[in-house]
This record gives C-alpha cells, sequence and structure tokens, in this order.
C-alpha cells in the first residue's frame, strides 16, 4: 500500500489520466450535495468507522478522495480479478 496518502503512485494516475484527459484546472475547494457526494462521504465515514453518524456537513479531503479512488478501490478490483 502507498505510504504517501497524498499522491497516488505514478502508474495510477497515468492510467487515469489517459482514460479521461488532465483536467482544464484543478479546483482548491469542491462543495457537494447528491449522490456522489454522499456515496463518497459514506464510504470514507466506512473506513474511519464512523458508520451511522450524521453525514451533513461532513468534510471530505481531497486527500481522502484520492486514498479511496486510488488505493483502497484499485486494491478491492485486484482481489475481485483473481
Amino acid at each position: 500500500m502507498n505510504s504517501n496518502r497524498t499522491s497516488p503512485p505514478l502508474h495510477r494516475r497515468r492510467h487515469v489520466e489517459k482514460q479521461i484527459g488532465k483536467p482544464p484546472f484543478v479546483p482548491s475547494m469542491l462543495y457537494g450535495t447528491g449522490g456522489t457526494f454522499t456515496a463518497l462521504a459514506a464510504m470514507i465515514m466506512a473506513e474511519r468507522r464512523q458508520s451511522g453518524q450524521p453525514m451533513w456537513g461532513y468534510r471530505v479531503t481531497g486527500a481522502q478522495i484520492r486514498h479511496l479512488l486510488f488505493d483502497s478501490l484499485s486494491c478491492r478490483s485486484r482481489s475481485a480479478a483473481r
């Protein structure tokens, strides 16, 4: 597992960039409502054993999302492929 949580491994980053391209800019802050943001918050809360707590106002950092997308989900997809 990657010990540097703020930067995904280079091969994963390149794979994502190849699939979706580089973004035109990198926002410093995102606000979200609805299904996608609720699902991300729920997954992060579950990893932190905070399930069942109120989600309203829950803050998720970019590092947490990167960890979820690049570390956690890629590990799960590799084990599912076996």
